[in-house]
């Protein structure tokens, strides 16, 4: 008797689940292959309802930084979906439909998106191409919308940090997909048959794009070095130091590897010169050993193309100075590059240079590839392009200087963390006289987003002290 209460005490309990059960039934069916999304949607709602929206501020930057590459198409179409629905969300619940409420910008970079927005829409209007720059134009409007709300969603130092907890997050996850890869592919850094690179770029193909992970990483992960106590704290730091190591080597890029030498020689230089001392000390000890080591000077030359000089790039600089000859006042036009590219080229394509130039342009859709930021902007939007690209790093610099100064004297973990931003923001600049990706590549999120995430730190901390 008791055995059939019990019986239909669950039954009575378990019928009320029963049309819940054949709801989820119904919609596995319908969403077929989508369903491991709206799993993976259910378990975002359970971790926000757990840890609340700076939870949110790490999903969203991570899987904007990893998830949107070349993955999938269609994986791509989802995270910009929920992603961008999110940070809508985040950014409506706080402040509405009120513009008065919606944080500032700094007149200074107001008038630097009035120059940038003039120089794309003049050059757009005078191309033959006009369909071409709007397109950028729309995407590029986009990313600054993203970068704007993720800007209004600091409140303070610990938002800036959960920020760049994400960032050095992401950074670990490109890591380990290019280690995965390179033990996938034989650990093969090189195709012998063609001396290219092997596939080894991670969830990102363009391997300039990953490489500024590691730039902007590099400093963030030694401001946690020099500050913490714990041993534990410390050994994870180096760890994830020499884990960033390798996946710096595995793109075998020499100007990221350069950039990352010099950010920590300006990071050292402005905390700690004793250190820097020490640091310039191994850096020429193994530059000596490489010279005189004849099976380390082959694998290393060999790895990262010395021989080969420029590797190209005097052809593409060639070229872009050939377009601004051509077109000084209005560039050639706001992605007008793809379809003038070949025009320009000082070199026949059967070469190998030439397969050279039609794989890079092919990665890169089409995109301007001066391989300098200033060439590109000059090249695509003449004499006011010239303007915009020279005043950035002229605004950066305005803006980190003075809030280095201000938490100069603050504390401790407050002043690394901000001298870890400005370094990297520029070492940015610098290897951007030499490569195009990275600071404003028409609203491509994998390339500029880890920029302008240090971009509007620095700005927020220098707003948040009503510095003039």
């Amino acid at each position: 008797m008791n055995t059939l209460i019990l019986n239909r005490l669950s039954f009575n309990e378990i019928k009320h689940f029963i049309p819940l059960a054949v709801l989820l039934a119904g919609f596995t069916i319908v969403l077929n292959d989508y369903i491991l999304y709206v799993f993976g949607l259910a378990v975002l709602v359970l971790l926000f309802a757990v840890f609340g929206e700076r939870f949110i501020d790490v999903f969203v930057i991570v899987s904007l930084l990893t998830l949107v590459g070349d993955v999938s198409s269609s994986l791509r179409a989802v995270v910009h979906i929920i992603d961008f629905s999110l940070l809508g969300i985040l950014f409506l619940n706080r402040y509405g439909l009120e513009w008065n409420k919606y944080p500032k910008l700094p007149k200074i970079l107001v008038y630097f998106l009035l120059l940038y927005y003039s120089a794309m829409l003049v050059s757009s209007i005078m191309s033959d191409y006009p369909s071409a720059g709007i397109v950028l134009i729309l995407r590029q409007s986009a990313f600054f919308i993203i970068v704007y709300i993720l800007f209004a969603l600091i409140k303070d130092f610990k938002d800036i940090r959960t920020y760049f907890i994400a960032f050095i997050i992401a950074t670990f996850i490109l890591a380990t997909s290019s280690a995965v890869l390179f033990v996938q592919n034989g650990f093969a850094l090189l195709n012998f048959d063609t001396g290219d690179r092997a596939t080894i770029f991670s969830l990102i193909s363009n391997p300039n794009n990953v490489t500024n992970f590691y730039i902007i990483s590099f400093p963030i992960v030694l401001s946690t070095i020099l500050l913490k106590k714990k041993t534990l704290d410390q050994i994870i730091s180096w760890l994830l130091l020499l884990f960033f190591s390798l996946g710096l080597f595995l793109t075998m890029s020499r100007t990221a590897v350069l950039a990352v030498i010099i950010g920590i020689l300006i990071f050292l230089f402005i905390l700690r010169k004793k250190y820097l001392i020490k640091f310039t000390f191994i850096a020429v000890t193994l530059l000596i050993l490489f010279i005189i080591i004849d099976p380390i000077r082959d694998f290393i030359s060999l790895l990262f193309r010395i021989e080969s000089g420029l590797t190209g790039r005097d052809l593409l600089w060639a070229s872009s100075f050939q377009i601004i000859k051509d077109n000084p006042i209005f560039g050639l036009g706001l992605g007008a590059y793809k379809y003038e590219i070949f025009n320009y080229f000082p070199a026949m394509l059967n070469t190998w240079t030439g397969d050279w130039v039609v794989k890079l342009y092919e990665m890169t859709n089409g995109k301007n590839i001066s391989h300098s930021i200033i060439l590109m902007f000059f090249s695509d939007m003449g004499v006011l392009g010239l303007l915009t690209v020279l005043s950035l790093p002229v605004i950066y610099f305005k803006v980190g200087i003075k809030t280095l100064n201000y938490f100069k004297d603050s504390q401790p973990w407050k002043y690394y963390f901000t001298v870890a931003l400005f370094t990297s923001g520029t070492t940015m600049f610098l290897r951007g006289l030499v490569d195009d990706i990275g600071l404003l590549s028409y609203g491509i999120i994998s390339a500029d987003l880890p920029f302008w995430l240090v971009f509007i730190s620095l700005i927020h901390l220098y707003k948040s002290k009503s510095i003039n």
